[in-house]
Order: C-alpha cells, then structure tokens, then sequence
C-alpha cells in the first residue's frame, strides 16, 4: 500500500482515550492505535506542575508507543496484516467516507499542543479527533483531499501556520517552586489574621487553631496559583521537549 502521509489524532470522550497514527493513502483512511493517552502532553503538564514522580511511567508507555508505531509502519506499507494488533484499529475506504471537516483548535490553553479538530463522518457514524504534535493543518488538509473534499469555513482556508515566538526557557518546576513558596506566605498570612479573629470573639487559646488551617490555606491558594500557570507552562514545557528530544 503507498502511503501519501501521516498524521496523529487523539479521540477523548467520556472515559475514553485513544492516541491514533493515521495513514491516508488513494484508497483510503487507516488508524492504527497506539497509546491510551496523549504522552507528549501528559508529560509536558506534569513537568510544568512540579510532577516527577509519574513522568517515568508516562515515558515508559510513550516508549511503547514508539515501538508499537514502529510496527505500524512496517506492517501497512507493506500491506500485510496489522488491523487485529488492536481492537481500536479502523480502516475507512474513501467511499465510506461522507464528510471530512478540519478545524483549528478553539481551545489551546487546555490542549496547547492541538492545532485542529478533524471531524469524522462515516457509513459507521460520526467521531471526532485532536490533531496534535506540530502545526501541520495546511498539510494534513490537503492529504486528506485525496479521499473526499476537506470542509474548513469559508473564512478558515488552509493557511500555512504562522510561526510561533519563541517563549524564553524556563527551568524545570520553577513556577510550581515559586507557587509553594507563594502559597505558604499566603497561607500563614491568613493563619495569623483566623488566629486574631478567633482571639477577637473568643478571648481563649482556641484561637490557635488559625494556625492549623494554614496547611488548609495552603492547599487552596498552592491549586490557585497552579491553575492560573499551568496551561502557559505546559505550552512551554512542550517547545522545550520538542527542541531537546
């Protein structure tokens, strides 16, 4: 089978998550599954959240991912069997093929990583699809007019992306860092300040509890902070990874 391009797309519905690399040829649309979630950006968000611990065991399944991708490859360009290596596998003729529509991604801050949206619609329904990795709209656009015409808007024409500026480094954890220690200011600032109203009505030692609710205060504001950033960072950490790996 020739292949004309790749391209990957993530499905997420309601406890669902499949990572797909598909492969468009003449004849039509293949999707071969290879991951449950999109590791690139689940690394990326944990590392911008201060996260360690779990970075290893999100490698680890994007190892498998580039393994399994791997075989892919192989398998369906030489046309030989590769649909039953996952039951999430789906091949698509472009006469099942009714309606193909590609759109940019409306919402970067949560999935910074997404340039598009391909909605799928075939004699076996309708999905839809997170085109993620670099902003490849205009390309992906055209291969897929190979197999049926491509609807975009009349005002979302396949432009080439405009490239982005470069975001300054930013040390790994620092903003999660800054938001601990932030947070524990705040925190104890509001112990003292509980601690002086319960003096204020109660006049006894009761009053110190204000104290304890700083570790409280501190949860608060620490998740405060983390989702006022995190969004930003992790559209960081992604052109960081990017350019090391």
């Amino acid at each position: 089978m020739k292949i004309l391009g790749t391209f990957y797309g993530f499905e997420q519905g309601f406890g669902v998550s499949r990572y797909y690399k598909f492969y468009v040829s003449r004849d039509g649309l293949q999707a071969a599954w290879i991951a449950d979630r999109d590791c690139e950006l689940s690394v990326a968000r944990m590392q911008a959240s201060g996260y360690t611990g779990a970075i290893g065991i999100v490698n680890g399944v994007s190892e498998r991912a580039r393994q399994l991708e791997a075989a892919y490859d192989l398998d369906i360009a030489a046309d030989t069997p590769w649909f039953s290596r996952h039951k999430q596998n789906f091949s698509l003729n472009r006469d099942e093929i009714r309606r193909l529509t590609l759109l940019p991604n409306a919402k970067l801050k949560t999935r910074p990583n997404c340039y598009a949206i391909l909605n799928l619609e075939s004699a076996r329904g309708k999905r839809s699809f997170y085109l993620v990795g670099v902003n490849e709209r205009a390309n992906v656009g055209a291969l897929l007019e190979n197999l049926v015409p491509v609807e975009g808007g009349a005002s979302l024409s396949f432009v080439a992306p405009v490239t982005p500026i470069e975001a300054p480094a930013i040390p790994l954890g620092d903003r999660a860092r800054k938001a601990n220690t932030l947070s524990w200011v705040g925190a104890i600032l509001l112990g003292i300040a509980t601690c002086a109203f319960f003096y204020a009505r109660t006049h006894s030692a009761f009053a110190l509890i204000g104290l304890l609710l700083a570790f409280k205060f501190h949860g608060i504001l620490h998740n405060l902070y983390v989702g006022f950033n995190v969004h930003r960072d992790t559209a960081e950490r992604l052109e960081i990874n990017r350019r090391s790996s």
